[in-house]
């Protein structure tokens, strides 16, 4: 449970944090479009990678498969959830 708790609070600080360097600036200019979403998807997992120990990474390919998929998905998840505030 501590580790499924780490990896969600690495992932929400990730999106969070593109979403301040990255994403913010460019829906302001009009220009955030397929292409920069996809960028923002991969600079989120980067991030949440680099700062996931590797138990924990473990941890998440034991219980739930394949990390690049479950990180797909608690991105997209978080974003939803930001989004709602």
């Amino acid at each position: 449970k501590l580790h499924l708790t780490s990896a969600t609070t690495i992932v929400t600080n990730a999106v969070l944090t593109v979403f301040q360097t990255y994403v913010d600036s460019l829906k302001k200019s009009g220009s955030f479009d397929a292409n920069a979403q996809v960028i923002a998807l991969n600079k989120a997992k980067d991030i949440a990678l680099s700062q996931m120990t590797q138990e924990v990474k473990d941890f998440i390919t034991k219980n739930f498969g394949d990390i690049d998929n479950w990180l797909t998905i608690q991105i997209e998840s978080s974003i939803n959830l930001i989004k709602k505030k």
